[in-house]
């Protein structure tokens, strides 16, 4: 009778480390996004179909860097790391939203070469990593 009631009483402690562990990861995001206003003092960044240059660009129209009512932007979600363009590091951002100064937020996934975005500032400033890739 003991062992029955010992094993009861682990099932109970599991189903409830379960119970908990499950509401934990409801509870917490999927991803910190974070927007990104482009500031690089010399590139406009392209949307591309993946962190490898020669995968090519969405087809979107680049995003640039302007005056302050003339910027571009992205919802970065993470980054991965990817090509290194004109040794300007090898961290791509990821992205579903892109904000055009002309037409407002559009959706268009893809990844924007995090040196060409705003030289890797986010990244440095804690940007997660996406997870997949490199």
């Amino acid at each position: 009778m003991q062992i029955i009631k010992g094993r009861l009483a682990a099932k109970a402690v599991g189903l409830v480390a379960a119970v908990t562990g499950v509401a934990a990861l409801t509870a917490a995001p999927a991803h910190a996004e974070t927007i990104v206003w482009l500031s690089s003092p010399s590139h406009c960044a392209g949307v591309y179909k993946s962190w490898q240059v020669d995968m090519g660009k969405t087809g979107v129209p680049d995003l640039c860097p302007g005056p302050n009512d003339h910027k571009d932007a992205i919802i970065a979600y993470c980054w991965v790391r990817g090509d290194d363009i004109d040794n300007g590091g090898n961290v791509w951002y990821y992205t579903e939203r892109v904000f055009y100064s002309w037409e407002g937020w559009q959706y268009h996934s893809g990844y924007l070469y995090g040196d060409y975005v705003d030289s890797n500032k986010e990244f440095h400033a804690g940007l997660q990593h996406c997870g997949w890739g490199n």
